[in-house]
């Protein structure tokens, strides 16, 4: 699992040259918080659910992980959005 695009809001971490490692960055829109609170929870339950349970040694472990983890969120672990009914239903 390569990053091909990264979204990212202005913060100055983020002054790297995307382009010499083939990745498009986009940024978010400035004073527009509600933006990075989506994917920031996002991130916070891919790594409680899923990669704080396991001691990460390399990158295809992470990868696998993710790939497992991403199948059951969109399949089969309840949403709010769908009135608590799994992806499945």
């Amino acid at each position: 699992m390569l990053i091909q695009i990264l979204i990212h809001d202005n913060g100055p971490m983020f002054n790297l040259d995307y382009l010499s490692y083939n990745i498009t960055a986009i940024r978010t829109a400035v004073e527009a918080p509600n933006m990075n609170s989506i994917i920031e929870r996002f991130i916070r339950t891919v790594r409680e659910e899923a990669l704080d349970n396991f001691i990460l040694l390399n990158r295809e472990q992470v990868a696998r992980i993710l790939a497992e983890y991403i199948q059951f969120y969109n399949a089969q672990r309840p949403s709010t959005l769908r009135g608590r009914l799994s992806g499945g239903r």
